[in-house]
Formats: C-alpha cells, sequence, structure tokens
C-alpha cells in the first residue's frame, strides 16, 4: 500500500488516499475505492490511465517500482549496479561494439568511395599538388632526356593500367621530403630529384611509379579520408570527445587505425606494382630493387613501429620475393 495525494482528473483538489498497487484500486479516505491502473510514474508521482494522478508521501517502493519496468527495463536496471559482473558485461559488450564498427566502416569505405566522382578526387589531388608545391617544391636539376626518357616508360606502363586519365608526372627537387614518389588522389604524381639519383636507372623509377599507380587506381588517398573521417566521427560518439586532452587522445587513436590501413594500402601497392610491371614488359623484380635500394639505409626495426604508415622493410620484400617466386 502506498499512502499519499490523489488528484481527480483536471483537478488541483487533493483527497487523502492509498493506492494498492497490487490490486490496482485506489483507496480515499472515505474509504471509497476506485479501480485504477498505472500508465507511467516518475519519482514520487504516479499517473494513471483516466488521466488521474497520485503523489506518494515517500519513495515509491522498489516492488512497485520493479512490478511497472519491463524485462529490458529490469535488465537495465540491475546493470546500474555495482558489481565486477557488470563491469565486465559492459566492457565486453564496448569491445564489442568498438569492433562491430570498426568492421562496419572498413566493408563501407570502397563503396563509400566508389559514390565519390573521380572528377573531384582530381580536383582535391591538384588542390593538394598546388598548395605543397609552393611550399616544398622547387624545380627539377635532372637532366631533360633522362626525365624524358622515364616519362615514355611511364606512358607505355599506364597503358597497362586500368587509370582512364594518366596521372600527370611531375619532376622536382626538394629539401624536405628527399628520395621520395608522391601520388595525390587522382593524381599527379611526383617524383623526387633524390628518389632518381638514389635509383640511378629509369627502370627502377619507374617501377616505383607503378607503385604509386596502384594507389590512384584503387583509391587509396580517398579510402584513407573516409577511414579517417568515419573513425574519428565513432570515436567521438564513443568517447564524447571535448577540447583538451580527450580530444587529442581520440586524435592518436584514429591516427593510429589508419596508419595501420595505410600499411595495407602500402603492401597492396606492392604486390599490384610487380604484376604492372610484368605487363608492361619489364621484370617484375625491378620493384624488389627498387625498394632494397631505397630502404637500404633504413634499419630493419625503424618501420617496425605502430606509428609507422609502411610496413617494416623485410616484410615488404619478403611478400615482394614471394611473389616472384609464385610469378616463376
Amino acid at each position: 500500500m502506498i499512502r499519499g495525494k490523489y488528484f481527480a482528473p483536471a483537478s488541483a483538489v487533493t483527497v487523502p488516499a492509498a493506492y494498492d498497487w497490487k490490486h490496482k484500486q485506489l483507496i480515499l479516505s472515505t474509504g471509497a475505492k476506485i479501480p485504477m491502473s498505472v500508465r507511467e510514474f516518475q519519482g514520487r508521482h504516479i499517473y494513471f490511465d483516466n488521466g488521474a494522478s497520485f503523489v506518494a508521501e515517500s519513495m515509491l517502493p522498489e516492488a512497485f517500482v520493479n512490478s511497472q519496468r519491463n524485462k529490458v527495463q529490469r535488465g537495465i536496471a540491475a546493470l546500474e549496479l555495482f558489481s565486477w559482473r557488470n563491469v565486465l558485461l559492459l566492457m565486453s559488450a564496448f569491445v564489442l561494439l568498438i569492433i562491430a564498427l570498426r568492421l562496419a566502416l572498413v566493408f563501407a569505405t570502397p563503396v563509400v568511395v566508389n559514390l565519390i566522382p573521380m572528377s573531384l578526387e582530381r580536383e582535391i589531388g591538384e588542390m593538394g599538388y598546388n598548395r605543397i608545391n609552393k611550399m616544398h617544391f622547387e624545380p627539377s636539376r635532372i637532366q631533360v632526356d633522362k626525365r624524358l626518357e622515364i616519362i615514355e616508360m611511364y606512358k607505355e606502363l599506364h597503358r597497362h593500367s586500368q587509370i582512364d586519365s594518366r596521372p600527370e608526372l611531375f619532376f622536382h627537387a626538394s629539401d624536405t621530403i628527399g628520395a621520395n614518389a608522391l601520388a595525390f588522389p587522382g593524381g599527379p604524381i611526383v617524383v623526387t630529384d633524390d628518389l632518381v639519383n638514389k635509383l640511378k636507372k629509369p627502370e627502377l623509377v619507374v617501377a616505383v611509379l607503378a607503385h604509386e599507380l596502384a594507389h590512384i587506381e584503387e583509391r587509396h588517398s580517398m579510402q584513407q579520408v573516409v577511414l579517417v573521417s568515419g573513425s574519428l566521427a565513432i570515436a567521438s560518439v564513443i568517447f564524447g570527445a571535448e577540447e583538451g586532452i580527450s580530444e587529442d587522445f581520440l586524435a592518436a587513436i584514429v591516427n593510429l587505425y589508419a596508419f595501420q590501413h595505410s600499411q595495407d594500402f602500402e603492401l597492396a601497392s606492392d604486390s599490384y606494382a610487380h604484376q604492372l610491371l610484368g605487363k608492361a614488359g619489364l621484370s617484375p623484380n625491378l620493384m624488389s630493387e627498387a625498394l632494397a635500394t631505397l630502404l637500404n639505409d633504413i634499419p630493419d626495426a625503424a618501420e617496425t613501429s605502430w606509428f609507422s604508415t609502411h610496413p617494416a622493410k623485410k616484410e615488404r620484400l619478403k611478400a615482394l620475393e614471394a611473389l616472384y617466386l609464385h610469378s616463376n
């Protein structure tokens, strides 16, 4: 029995009463009994189906509260009570949620990228190149005839790819990015003078270009954008990030996740380059030779960090060796 004050429908007049919730009836101070079914309750207030209400003198009994909850509500209420079992269940559910969202994002990324027009991707790539060109690139000092030789080999390489419009190829000197080649979204491709000088042979430069064409054909840059944006959105919802330490923490998690996909993209591009070189009439082993030359000065453990965008040197060379042996 719950004692308190009764409010008739659309009335501010109170009547002392008691509510017998087990038999669903209100007992007035006069002794009259009125059938009443609970619609909802909040705090000490009980609201009935007919519009009447009731205010209890004290907190509603736990037995009454539980009787009004369905199985789901009772389950949630049980989880709210502290126990190590509940902590373990909630942590397990949280981890499973993150795994499910991560898998969903990975599978959804290629679909989302395919919805992005290639014209827009090329526009993004050109904007990126123009911006970096002003900041980090200088005119190339490689001999013109050597550049032309590489360009002609590159054209033949592109002819065997699946890219409709050939990405423009630029040669630049740079004091900041060293021996490197960069593929912007949809093109263009930039080759540094340091890369050409280090590899020496035009065939090895073309092997690197085959790797960069893979990034463009598979739209790896756009996939990275979608993965990072999606991961950041999911992490912000789950962790409720605000400005400050939590925001930096989320950024670190998202970057770590993106780096691992970068490593996958690099291995996939190595494999693609191996096949494309063979289609163009060049030795597939050029990719291994180019990588070995470029990574020669890098210690074996230097790229094994979780924060590296490239796989470990031995891992890349071993994967290419397996491809070469399989093709022969």
